[in-house]
């Protein structure tokens, strides 16, 4: 196994939750597809399935600023009505976040998608179409690791559900500080492969549970195999079989 990792900031980025709809929540990080996106946009792949069936993706947050919340006006189609009627809805993003992206799959692809995120295809985004990102150093490539047990992890994605999994590790000096923006880990089952219709659009064929942990370190009750690459503890999520 092979890996690459790239660092990147973007000003304004936003990770739809799923199963919202008028309130546009954004979870803590970006989920495995968003950040397959990046990687296949780099490459020029059209569907993040062809990469999550062959390699693994995971993220660790470097920096985030801060979060807010933007109205936004948009125009909607109504059965039965031909002009738009124009409506409103809420949503949240992340401001100033700075990511480390990671890639894991055999040589030839992370050789491949090394040369690609250097010479990107399309832009470069991490959540919707107009959300771009930067590129921060260069490409960095880890070759032939090796999987090792893992208990201690923070500011990543972790595939499967580790809500009731672990304890917070926090230093009671920082205590009073971070409890005013402590954020408990997140879970959520998130689609991660699709199935295509020309007439319904994207639909999902496999969705997995997903736990989003930022702002401490956690550490669980059982450890679960992973890579450490440098300082920081990460699990991919994928690849994934129809």
């Amino acid at each position: 196994m092979d890996a690459l990792y790239v660092d990147v900031v973007g000003v304004f980025n936003s990770f739809r939750e799923p199963n919202t709809q008028r309130y546009q929540k954004t979870l803590l990080l970006p989920p495995p597809t968003t950040i397959a996106g990046f990687f296949c946009a780099a490459a020029g792949w059209e569907r993040t399935d062809e990469l999550l069936k062959q390699a693994g993706v995971s993220v660790v947050l470097l920096n985030q600023v801060g979060y807010g919340k933007d109205l936004w006006k948009y125009h909607k189609r109504k059965s039965g009505k031909e002009a738009p009627t124009p409506d409103v809805l809420f949503r949240e993003f992340r401001y100033g976040s700075s990511y480390r992206l990671f890639l894991f799959g055999d040589t030839n692809l992370i050789g491949d998608f090394a040369k690609a995120v250097e010479n990107p295809v399309f832009a470069l985004t991490l959540g919707s179409s107009e959300e771009i990102v930067n590129i921060k150093g260069k490409v960095i490539i880890k070759e032939d690791i090796k999987p090792v047990p893992l208990k201690k992890f923070k500011n990543t994605i972790l595939p499967g559900d580790y809500r009731a999994g672990y304890k917070p590790n926090i230093d009671r000096v920082m205590l009073k500080e971070i409890l005013r923006n402590l954020t408990p880990p997140d879970f959520i089952h998130i689609p991660v492969l699709f199935e295509y219709d020309s007439s319904k659009g994207r639909v999902p064929k496999r969705v997995e549970p997903l736990t989003l942990s930022i702002g401490f370190e956690i550490e669980l009750e059982n450890p679960i195999n992973g890579y450490q690459i440098d300082d920081f503890s990460v699990v991919p999520c994928g690849p994934y079989n129809e």
